[in-house]
């Protein structure tokens, strides 16, 4: 009897040693659903920028509807290139909607080069108020209407390695950042983490 006992005993440990060791090679580590929330949300917004400018570029309702709902009254607005409708908005919306209809440069603001770029289709705006290659490149694909720049895979690989950075920075587990593909990023990252 207290050899079954026993026996009873070495096989529930072995059942529970078996389903914990499951357990953490099928668990994701913590960080990989925030990284995958992060990750999407960056791709969603590129996304979003890549419909809007097709929608302006054009003219086709279409796109518009692929935004979220409160995006796309706006949207419409300059696809129909009514001007009326952007009265409705606040006030940043409805200069940057009047600005994609009438392409008035009076309409932005002091110290607005994406709108003045936009708006005269003169890049230097881009180029001579931003440092960072990032936010020339932002700049200069919203003024051109270059839509292919918000969906290729430097976008990607960038949406990937912001959200390791963001990750990492709420984990504070130095091996995150080695999954970071830029060199900048990364070396920014090891500094945090340490």
């Amino acid at each position: 009897m207290e050899k079954k006992k026993i026996l009873w005993a070495i096989g529930i440990i072995l059942i529970l040693a078996a389903v914990i060791i499951l357990f953490f090679t099928l668990k994701k580590p913590g960080y990989q659903t925030q990284f995958q929330e992060k990750y999407e949300s960056c791709i969603s917004d590129h996304s979003e920028q890549y419909n809007m400018i097709m929608a302006e570029k054009t003219g086709d309702e279409k796109y518009c509807k692929k935004l979220p709902a409160e995006s796309q009254p706006y949207c419409l607005a300059i696809v129909r290139k009514d001007t009326t409708a952007c009265q409705s908005f606040e006030e940043d919306d409805k200069k940057k909607c009047l600005v994609a209809i009438t392409k008035n440069p009076e309409l932005c603001g002091l110290e607005d080069p994406d709108c003045e770029a936009k708006a005269t289709g003169d890049l230097k705006f881009c180029t001579e108020n931003y440092v960072e290659p990032e936010y020339v490149n932002f700049c200069i694909a919203k003024a051109t209407l270059d839509s292919e720049y918000f969906l290729n895979e430097e976008v990607k690989t960038k949406c990937a390695d912001e959200s390791y950075l963001m990750v990492m920075q709420v984990f504070r587990d130095k091996k995150i950042c080695n999954k970071i593909i830029d060199p900048e990023m990364k070396e920014r990252c090891l500094s945090v983490a340490n």
